[in-house]
């Protein structure tokens, strides 16, 4: 599956926002109908290769078209907005219709939101476990309360870093099951008596997550922590005065994926929209 292609000099990306001008025969009279939408996918090779444009039209509802990309009704395409996204295809926005405009513009949400200064909340990234997983201090700078994202292993290491910002976590969260993002998080709770969060669809990833790492990673431990509450589409962990992040279910990498969202600062799986 391609992630880009090109029409008369115009290259243009999966997520871009593009206007397409089709030329329309009525009669003996052509004229140019515009369609803007997003680029939810580029498949095929050569002659056969298509993209398929997607956007929100009257009432909320969907309309999409499909392209050849050599059709000779197609006066030029404009890319309005380029987006930088790492998926080749963007098919799971048909669920999440509002997403569709993050996935054009987030980049110039997150730099209003650095620029505006929006958000209290400090974030520290730390790479841990022999996989290399990222797991995040998300913390209300005035009040210190925290919530860690994603413990994936090395949860002293995790522990010592909370003690040097002066933390106090409140919940641990989890993107996904996968046992590379929770292999600390038993741990992170003994230490802080703090709950462990994930979404339900991935508790049977949880319960077997031990297993999965003796088998990928050598000597790791079979204690897998317990499940203190499910966490689903549009619940908001709150945390200090200012922390707030909302949770957005993302299907894919497994069931129950998530990521946890505030201020056009996103905490993603492995892979990111």
């Amino acid at each position: 599956m391609a992630k880009e292609a090109q029409l008369n000099g115009t290259t243009f990306h999966v997520g871009d926002k593009v206007k397409v001008l089709q030329k329309i025969q009525e009669g003996d009279k052509t004229r140019n109908q515009p369609f803007e939408g997003i680029i939810l996918g580029i498949k095929g090779c050569g002659e056969n290769k298509t993209f398929v444009v997607r956007k929100i039209g009257a009432g909320g509802i969907g309309v999409e078209r499909i392209w050849p990309l050599n059709s000779p009704w197609i006066e030029k395409i404009d890319v309005l907005r380029k987006a930088k996204v790492r998926r080749a295809k963007l098919y799971h926005l048909r669920d999440y219709p509002k997403k569709i405009k993050f996935a054009s513009e987030k980049q110039d949400k997150v730099k209003k939101a650095k620029k505006k200064n929006k958000t209290s909340l400090g974030i520290e990234t730390l790479v841990v476990g022999q996989l290399q997983t990222n797991c995040y201090l998300v913390f209300d700078k005035k009040t210190r309360e925290a919530v860690i994202i994603d413990p994936g292993d090395d949860a002293e290491f995790i522990i010592q870093k909370i003690k040097d910002l002066d933390l106090k976590p409140q919940f641990i969260l989890a993107t996904h099951g996968h046992f590379d993002h929770i292999l600390g998080a038993l741990e992170l709770k003994l230490a802080f008596k703090i709950p462990f969060l994930v979404h339900k669809k991935d508790e049977f990833i949880v319960k077997r997550a031990g297993r999965t790492a003796d088998y990928f990673v050598k000597g790791e431990s079979n204690l897998t922590p317990k499940i203190d509450k499910y966490i689903k589409e549009g619940d908001e962990i709150v945390f200090g005065k200012e922390g707030e992040l909302k949770v957005v279910e993302t299907p894919g990498h497994s069931p129950g994926g998530v990521f946890f969202l505030n201020e056009g600062v996103c905490f993603f799986r492995r892979y990111p929209l």
